[in-house]
């Protein structure tokens, strides 16, 4: 799916069938908001349909507000008590943008060890550095 890198996985298990047009509300993960996302992008799989629909197939809009919801456009409903995981895609592809070392071959040990700090701190932040 496009340039994006990462993305969050979410999940809800609906309490009544989902017919066409009909929506699903999936809590924000803790600390992200609606800038976090890729506006349109995101997919979701149906355990009780064992399918995924795709908002760049138009099987599914996404609408990021107060929660994220998504207007199911399948035509088969989804059965209540059916697991329905969403994929949605962070904004920026999940990369922390790092500033290269200017001159390699005149780096320090220091340069090189605050370097390799930057990228275990993106890591651990669970944003795979650019180098």
């Amino acid at each position: 799916m496009d340039t994006a890198l990462f993305s969050d996985l979410l999940s809800v298990t609906t309490s009544a069938p989902v017919a066409t047009n009909g929506t699903l509300t999936f809590p924000y993960p803790s600390g992200k908001a609606a800038a976090d996302y890729v506006a349109d992008k995101g997919r979701i799989f149906a355990r009780g349909l064992m399918a995924y629909f795709d908002a760049a197939d138009d099987g599914i809009d996404i609408a990021f507000g107060a929660s994220i919801t998504v207007t199911y456009k399948g035509e088969t409903s989804i059965p209540a008590n059916t697991q329905v995981q969403l994929e949605v895609f962070h904004a920026n592809g999940g990369v922390a943008t790092l500033t290269p070392i200017a001159d390699p071959s005149a780096a320090t040990a220091e340069d090189v060890a605050n370097k390799v700090n930057q990228i275990i701190a993106a890591l651990q932040a669970n944003e795979p550095p650019l180098v």
